[in-house]
């Protein structure tokens, strides 16, 4: 999932250059949305098969299963911005993949499974704000991550994180998308949704 970037800025009149940051498609990073040079960064792709997640400056993708590596530690750009780890795959031989971080909480790590099979854990939960309307919501949710069938893949976070039956990050919320449910390719694998400005 993206960062949530939190504060309070004083503006004139006047024109400003606001960006809403796109998704990353699979395998991909978020990019990045910004007002009045506030930044809140775009999220990391998860891990392929056998491979980690990989740093970025927003909450990090889980990694791919079968990795053996545990949780990629997301860069924090400054006290304001709101970023946690992706679960890590710490098995092997069956161990599904980790769920992505979300804004607010981590993700948990999958483990080896006795009964060989590839379980995926759940994102994390994404962050209460009630800026938009004055309605608490919940923005930038990991994606699950990916495992053996609709009942193994991790569940979304909170806040609009892919899930099985919905892959995809929901729009305007900065949130991650489902992992990949299969062991070789991003087939089945969702897209981040748009952020918020």
């Amino acid at each position: 999932a993206g960062a949530v970037a939190s504060g309070v800025t004083r503006v004139k009149p006047g024109t400003y250059v606001v960006i809403v940051g796109k998704g990353g498609e699979p395998n991909q990073f978020g990019e990045n949305s910004s007002f009045n040079f506030n930044v809140a960064y775009g999220g990391g792709p998860g891990g392929t098969y056998l491979f980690p997640a990989v740093e970025s400056n927003g909450s990090t993708g889980g990694a791919g299963g079968n990795s053996s590596s545990l949780a990629t530690n997301p860069f924090v750009s400054s006290s304001d911005s709101f970023v946690n780890n992706g679960g890590g795959s710490t098995g092997s031989d069956f161990s599904g993949g980790g769920g992505g971080g979300g804004a607010g909480s981590p993700a948990t790590n999958a483990q080896d499974d006795d009964e060989s099979r590839f379980i995926g854990t759940n994102g994390g939960d994404g962050i209460v704000s009630d800026f938009l309307d004055g309605t608490n919501r919940y923005f930038a949710a990991g994606g699950g991550g990916g495992g053996s069938g609709i009942l193994l893949t991790g569940q979304g976070g909170l806040g609009g994180g892919g899930s099985f039956s919905s892959p995809n990050g929901e729009d305007g919320t900065g949130s991650g998308g489902l992992g990949s449910n299969s062991s070789f390719d991003a087939q089945n694998a969702g897209s981040g949704g748009d952020g918020l400005v």
